[in-house]
């Protein structure tokens, strides 16, 4: 949103000889900046809520996106609700021996926290690689999807709406 922001802000406002002063069309571009980064926003997010990430994987796989890319995907994933449940049961410990009475040990329990919280997520990611490493791991994780059924009513649907779609966009 900052950046968003920024790049309204700067297409608003002019600089020239004269000074600062508003661009002629400046509010247009922006607000048509503004539009087309919240709808691209919603559609990520639609993407991102309703979709398992092994299916959004396994799309990648078939789009060719490299085995790597989709390999960190799957590990920095992963890894994010472990870091998550590991800060989680830190703060609750931290809550139990009183570290959060008071604005003083509150930021001091805070600092704690972020400081020990690396050393454990290195340690973590390393007995992961082992783990993986003693598994016989050859670089690629598989995951399991089911294979979407398509029907043509769903394709003619599909179809349809994003005829509406362009529609609306090219009346507009």
């Amino acid at each position: 949103m900052g950046f968003l922001l920024a790049g309204a802000v700067s297409l608003i406002v002019q600089v020239d000889a004269n000074g600062f002063g508003l661009a002629p069309s400046g509010f247009m571009a922006a607000t048509g900046l503004v539009a087309r980064s919240v709808a691209g926003l919603f559609c990520l997010l639609f993407l991102a809520l309703t979709t398992p990430v092994t299916d959004l994987v396994a799309g990648s796989r078939r789009l060719g996106v490299p085995g790597e890319v989709t390999e960190i995907a799957l590990l920095i994933y992963r890894f994010m609700f472990l870091l998550t449940d590991t800060t989680m049961a830190m703060n609750a410990a931290q809550a139990a021996r009183l570290g959060h009475d008071g604005a003083r040990r509150r930021l001091r329990s805070l600092g704690l926290l972020v400081g020990n919280l690396l050393p454990r997520a290195l340690d973590r990611a390393r007995r992961l690689e082992i783990g993986l490493a003693a598994r016989g791991w050859d670089g690629e994780m598989r995951v399991l999807t089911t294979p979407a059924k398509i029907s043509a009513a769903g394709v003619i649907t599909v179809l349809a709406v994003e005829a509406a779609t362009v529609a609306i966009g090219v009346l507009s």
